[in-house]
């Protein structure tokens, strides 16, 4: 069985954002060697250290946003290109991804499938988050429909940014912290003391707090490849027998 020209692009589509995201991510984390500035105070008799992370900006999440869409939309044409075979697919039909397993759910799941081979129907329900029982939240479907929601209904799904600097020196004089930088103050006779470690493992977190979802480039890897690795080559063997 083809899987026609929808869920293919869509793929590849998928893969091109991934791709974007994770050279901008990369530049992103180069750049952090030159959050470090210091300079002397020699009135002070100090020798401060400040530490000025890049900054991030939208075009991260909308990268991630983009990669979510048509990753998850690929599902979907999925199951309708398998509909489409067998007749004219219903207003419903769609790839379904639920993480508790109710009778609401179970009930959605027979309708968003209708219209493909009851094998398909049975493979999709064999990759529900609600088969992890308490763990859903950690299946890779479950968080790539949250993300999808999140990004469709409320806000492009930024999260945060963590950043690790490591100095080594003597105990420093004081730390003033704000909301965008760190200054450290050590006496200037220890400025020969003070080794500045920039940071190379700076990573973007993407989700919501509230959803309990917090993802990184490294997950959505590993979400896309088990899209494509497992889920679609399952569905579409079953439409094989």
């Amino acid at each position: 069985m083809s899987l026609g020209l929808s869920p293919t692009h869509k793929i590849e589509r998928a893969k091109v954002h991934l791709d974007a995201l994770d050279q901008a991510i990369k530049a992103w984390q180069k750049s952090q060697t030159g959050a470090f500035s210091s300079y002397d105070d020699v009135e002070r008799g100090e020798y401060v250290v400040e530490i000025l992370p890049p900054d991030t900006d939208v075009s991260f999440a909308l990268l991630a946003a983009d990669f979510v869409s048509c990753l998850r939309a690929s599902l979907d044409h999925l199951v309708w290109h398998i509909a489409a075979t067998r007749g004219t697919p219903n207003k419903r039909i769609c790839f379904p991804i639920y993480g508790e397993n109710s009778m609401e759910a179970q009930i959605s799941i027979t309708k968003s499938t209708l219209g493909i081979p009851d094998e398909a129907a049975a493979v999709i329900r064999s990759f529900q988050p609600y088969n992890a029982g308490d763990a859903y939240k950690l299946h890779y479907l479950w968080i790539l429909n949250t993300l999808w929601n999140i990004d469709k209904h409320r806000h492009i799904p930024l999260h945060s940014a963590v950043t690790n600097y490591r100095i080594s020196a003597p105990r420093p004089l004081r730390v003033d912290t704000c909301d965008d930088h760190m200054k450290v103050f050590f006496s200037i006779a220890d400025k020969s003391k003070v080794k500045l470690n920039p940071s190379t493992d700076a990573q973007i977190i993407f989700g919501e707090e509230t959803e309990g979802v917090a993802v990184t480039i490294n997950d959505f890897r590993t979400i896309y490849k088990a899209v494509i690795e497992k889920v679609m080559p399952a569905v579409l063997a079953s439409c094989r027998k």
